[in-house]
């Protein structure tokens, strides 16, 4: 529920193999290559932008006795090397899976601050363990197991959660809350969610996995048949609905906001996904012109940068009619008027994250051995493996 909306999915190991070993502007890594795994044994998941710093998180497992044990890495310079942060007491790591024991999500104000989000029954609970003071210890958050975590954002200073009651697993009638925190502190304030009776008597279908925050405003993506777009100026105490067709989706958009002003959207319309963005906090949105079409299921990435630029990746070949050349990273630097071929990934990747025009990590998939962490200094022309 609080992975990415584009999901990164592994091509077919023929289509693999055709790229494997194949140049991206110096940098190769060759066929078979199994990162760092060998020498470290980490397996890198998935990584997490702490806010619009330089900061990363990158979460994965490394081999234990029985079975392999969750581990969270801390990068501050942009990949180059990796402190080990303490683990919270959940029992699974793996990307994608569910059920209880599973980590489902994760979210840091700053690299002392932050939640961990552990699925406990069925599709929705949710247990929640802070740390504040970098991982080295976490303690479980008081929590109504009636009570699921919907979506979840921080800025620098506040931890922000949309939580929701149903009277039925995920289904409406459901009873929504936002609960605020301060970052460093235990404890919650929970404020009304804004008023579902505007826009329907059941409640929202959909909110959008990932709360748009800067400084003292909150964008959140509401779905009922229409998109919604609630804004708060003032922590989330009062909202204001906002209605744009421009920005509709069935499950809800995931926000990113890089100023107060500058927002990108990325909204999940079926198979497919749509990109847009707003110059004016959220009054109004413009679609992207992204290079072809986008699948959701068909593996990638959106990553913005700032609230001009972002990174565009598309792992599927054949879109509609158009041939697109497979692991092209493309880049914008104009709001998304306009995208350019900056260079192609060495593997099949995902959960690309880059902390400025030049600095990125991404996650590769051989077609056969474990992930290996790559890191970019050049925005994408060429790539290394990170050690971690």
């Amino acid at each position: 529920m609080r992975t990415r909306l584009a999901t990164v999915t592994i091509a077919c190991a023929a289509a693999a193999a055709a790229l494997f070993g194949a140049q991206v502007g110096a940098a190769t890594i060759a066929a078979g290559s199994t990162g760092h795994r060998g020498a470290s044994g980490f397996d890198p998941l998935y990584t997490l932008r702490i806010g619009s710093s330089s900061d990363v998180i990158v979460v994965g497992t490394r081999s234990c006795a029985k079975e392999p044990c969750l581990e969270i890495l801390l990068t501050t310079n942009d990949g180059k090397t990796f402190t080990k942060l303490g683990s919270p007491p959940i029992t699974r790591a793996s990307n994608g899976s569910i059920g209880p024991g599973s980590l489902d999500g994760l979210v840091f104000a700053n690299a002392q601050d932050g939640y961990a989000i552990e699925q406990r029954t069925g599709l929705s609970a949710t247990t929640l363990y802070a740390t504040f003071d970098g991982g080295r210890t976490w303690h479980p958050e008081p929590l109504d197991p009636r009570i699921s975590v919907e979506a979840e954002a921080a800025t620098a200073h506040r931890f922000y959660f949309v939580l929701a009651a149903c009277t039925r697993r995920d289904q409406p009638p459901c009873t929504w809350s936002l609960a605020v925190s301060r970052a460093g502190a235990s404890g919650w304030t929970t404020l009304p969610f804004p008023e579902a009776t505007q826009i329907n008597k059941d409640g929202f279908a959909a909110v959008g996995s990932r709360l748009g925050v800067w400084g003292h405003d909150v964008w959140i993506s509401l779905q009922w048949p229409r998109q919604v777009l609630a804004v708060s100026h003032d922590e989330g105490n009062t909202f204001t609905l906002l209605s744009d067709e421009t920005i509709g989706s069935v499950a809800g958009c995931s926000l990113t906001a890089e100023s107060a002003d500058q927002i990108w959207a990325e909204c999940p319309t079926g198979m497919q996904v749509s990109f847009a963005r707003s110059d004016d906090g959220g009054a109004h949105f413009g679609v992207l012109r992204i290079p072809g079409a986008f699948y959701g299921t068909g593996g990638g990435d959106f990553t913005p940068v700032t609230g001009s630029v972002a990174y565009f990746y598309n792992m599927a070949k054949y879109l509609w009619r158009d041939v697109v050349n497979p692991f092209e990273l493309y880049r914008t630097t104009d709001g998304g008027r306009s995208f350019t071929p900056v260079g192609r990934l060495p593997l099949p990747s995902g959960w690309l994250v880059f902390t400025s025009r030049d600095d990125g990590l991404a996650v590769g998939y051989p077609p056969s051995g474990p992930r290996v962490l790559m890191r970019t200094a050049d925005g994408g022309r060429h790539w290394q493996a990170a050690a971690t």
